[in-house]
Formats: structure tokens, sequence, C-alpha cells
């Protein structure tokens, strides 16, 4: 009988045919009924890249070479950190501003070409996509702040970039490739094309949708998968977060009622942070919840309708506190976060409003993580997240003033 042989790897140098033997974490915290795991396609990997730091893999079981497992284990050695900040906040405050700005424009193309029922060719966005993703790989708080920033008129535009943003934001935590990255990003920005096929009276209903209104609505996803079917530059995976973002991990979800085990990593990203970003928007029907209030919905609907681990991890992605996102302090007054700090995640860096906060008047540049300093009854603290809406601040104008104080 073959002696066991085990390497212990991180979850960064697993590779397709490896077989995963022991994990960091519970075997229960997974998705996969057995504890061991032979990796035969990327949905897989990505999961357990996602849930753990370092795995065990049986050489023997596994399906590749012990050469090509132990040169995996070497690489770690001078393998460094994927994504490490490469610009501060001002200067890339600028750069993502720029960004953001003109994939809104392309997305709006974009939907009004799907809505006049011409055919939607994904390379069109994919330049203004990509440079997205460049600010967020830089640093991803400017562009976290831009999505924060959100008008009416151009709310499906700005749903779609910012599920993109998040999303790719998400697997910039997650320490995915580039090109898992523009994928996610992809699957945000198309996720809900479909909807330029259902009727604006019932998008835009601002009561309860009828049982029928509702089925209506609903084939925004099979729509949506229709329409960019034929695309050959889209990879099979965002086409199935188009078509499957509203299935849920307890089989009750739509338009397939797919069971957890048919439901793909990038399907799973695209729910999370779709729901993230609708609960935190101002919509016909329902007023914009604050962060704090959205991720506690997300916690409590984990692994029924989200994945539950995933979830965890989005949290940790944006943060307790994201950028953007107005805050009461311990003095009463009000601020908007910056950026959020590793170590400290209580302690953002944050911007206090002077006065009243519809007048969007910059008062000062605060490090909470430098309180820490202090007596502890003189600590300047967050208590709250609020909503923009809920106490009239401008967020645009308010960034571009905060923008200018910090070059």
């Amino acid at each position: 009988m073959k002696q066991l042989q085990v390497i212990s790897l991180p979850v960064s140098h697993l590779r397709l045919g490896m077989y995963v033997c022991e994990l960091d974490c519970s075997w229960l915290q997974t998705p996969f009924m057995l504890q061991g795991i032979l990796l035969k396609n990327e949905d897989d990997l990505l999961t357990l890249q996602s849930l753990c730091r370092r795995v065990s893999v049986d050489v023997h079981k596994s399906r590749l070479t012990p050469q090509e497992i132990e040169a995996a284990r070497l690489v770690e050695q001078i393998v460094a950190p994927r994504y490490p900040l490469l610009s501060n906040m001002p200067e890339e405050l600028l750069a993502a501003s720029v960004a953001q700005r003109k994939a809104l424009d392309d997305i709006e193309v974009m939907l009004a070409e799907i809505s006049a029922g011409k055919p939607l060719r994904s390379a069109d966005i994919v330049g203004s996509l990509r440079d997205c993703l460049d600010s967020i790989v830089r640093n991803p708080s400017a562009m976290l702040w831009l999505a924060r920033i959100k008008h009416a008129d151009r709310y499906t535009a700005e749903h779609c970039l910012n599920v993109a943003i998040l999303a790719m934001n998400f697997g910039r935590h997650l320490g995915l490739s580039r090109l898992h990255l523009e994928w996610l990003g992809l699957c945000g920005m198309l996720h809900d094309v479909g909807k330029m096929q259902v009727p604006a009276d019932l998008l835009n209903k601002p009561g309860r949708l009828t049982a029928e209104e509702f089925e209506v609505v609903k084939r925004h996803a099979e729509q949506g998968y229709e329409a960019l079917r034929d695309d050959p530059d889209l990879p099979p995976t965002v086409l199935a977060a188009v078509r499957s973002h509203h299935e849920r991990m307890d089989a009750k979800g739509y338009p397939q009622q797919l069971p957890p085990d048919q439901i793909g990593f990038f399907t799973r990203i695209t729910s999370i942070v779709d729901a993230y970003d609708a609960i935190t928007s101002q919509r016909c029907y329902s007023p914009a919840q604050s962060s704090d209030r959205a991720l506690n919905i997300l916690y409590a609907n984990r692994g029924t309708q989200f994945d539950e681990m995933l979830v965890i991890r989005f949290i940790e992605s944006v943060g307790v506190y994201p950028p953007g996102v107005p805050v009461e302090l311990s003095s009463g007054e009000v601020a908007v976060v910056i950026a959020n700090n590793p170590q400290w995640r209580l302690l953002p860096k944050v911007a206090v409003v002077g006065g009243n906060p519809a007048s969007c008047h910059l008062h000062r540049i605060v490090d909470l993580a430098t309180e820490l300093a202090l007596p502890a009854e003189k600590r300047l603290r967050i208590v709250r997240a609020l909503a923009a809406d809920e106490i009239g601040l401008d967020l645009e104008a308010f960034a571009a003033q905060t923008l200018n104080a910090l070059r």
C-alpha cells in the first residue's frame, strides 16, 4: 500500500487535479459533502480559495505528478502579496472618478441599445471595466466611495456598475486572479440587462407587485441570458451569473430553483453584492438603508438565500464601515468614511462634516486609529452608520470637497 504523502499549500497555489485532504477550517463550513476532494473544476477551486488560507494536498491521490505539486509548494517562498496598495486615496479618487464616469456612460449606451432591440456586444464595455478594475487593484477605497454616490435618474446603470465594483473588490479581497476579477466585473455590469425587456411601469411601481406582475419581472434573468448567450466574448461563468443571480441556497430562487451544488461561485458572489447595493440604494418602493443594516440583512439570510461563508468574507471585504458611508461620531458630529484600517476595522479614517450635513462642508480629517493613544473617555469613535438621505448629505459634493482638501 502506498504511503500517504501530504504537502501543505496556501490556497493561492492550488491547481486543478490536486486532491485536497485537509483544510484549515471545518469541512462543515464548506459545500463539500465528503472530507476530501479532487479539484476537477474551477468553481471548487475558487470556493476553497475563498474559505481557507491553507490546505493539505495528498500527492498520491492527485492527478498531478509529485514534481508539479512540489513546484507549487516552492513557489510560495517567492510570491509577494497579490494586491498591495499602490496609490494613496487623493490621487486614486481622481483617477477612479474619471473611470467611473466613462463606465457609466458606456453602460447607459449599452442599455439603450438593448432596449432598442440591438444585439449586445460586451467588448464595447470591457475597456471602461478594465479602467475601473485598474483603480480597484491599486487602491479600492476610492472606487468604493464613488459607488456610494447614487442618482435616482441613473439607478439601473449605477446599480450595474456598483455591483461590478463591489464584486471586483470582493474578488481582490479573496486574492483571485486578474482575469477572474474581470469576469466578476462583467457579471456585475451585465447581471440586470434583462430588465430592459421588462415594462418600465412595473420596474418603477412604488407599491407592492401583484403575483402576476412579479412573474413578469422575474423573467429578466432568462431574458438577460437570452440577450447575451450568442456573445462569443463572454465566458460561460458570466452567462451563468446573469441567468442565476436570483437563485438561492435553499433552492427556492428563480428562474430554475437550482440546488446549491448547481449554483456557481461567480453567481453566488453576484447574488450577494447585487442584494447589498440594492438595499443601500433609494428605490421606488423602498428607502435606502444604511450599510450596517444591509450587512445585517445579508448575515441573517446566510445559508438560506446566500452562501454562508461568502457572506462572511464579503463583510470582511467592505468592512463594517465601508468607504463612502456616513457615520455618527461619539461627539455627535457626522463624518464620511474615507478608508478602512485593516488592523482596526472599527477605526477607519473619516472626513468630518462641519455644521449642518446638508452644507457639505469639510471640517477635518481624522484617523480614528490614532485615538487609541488617548484615554478611553476622550476617544472619538463611531456610534452608528447612517444613510446619506437620512441626514440630507450630498455625497457627490462632499467627495469633491474632500478630494480638494486631501490634495
